[in-house]
């Protein structure tokens, strides 16, 4: 039986924007999800899912909440 710090998979849900004025490209957040998979492959997990465009933009930092 997994702990609640131990689980076959764990799903993420988050969003990439500036840290200011502008806007984040296709090309840009393609890198971005390029990245995650390398690093993540990387240490032997697998990455599954993708990315769309996000109608509203995050207006909080939520790491760590459940």
């Amino acid at each position: 039986m997994s702990s609640k710090n131990e689980q076959i998979a764990w799903h993420f849900s988050f969003g990439l924007e500036r840290d200011g004025p502008g806007l984040v490209s296709a090309d840009q957040a393609n890198e971005f999800m390029d990245a995650i998979v390398t690093l993540a492959e990387g240490r032997g997990f697998l990455v599954g899912g993708g990315f769309s465009a996000y109608a509203e933009p995050c207006t909080k930092n939520t790491a760590g909440e459940a």
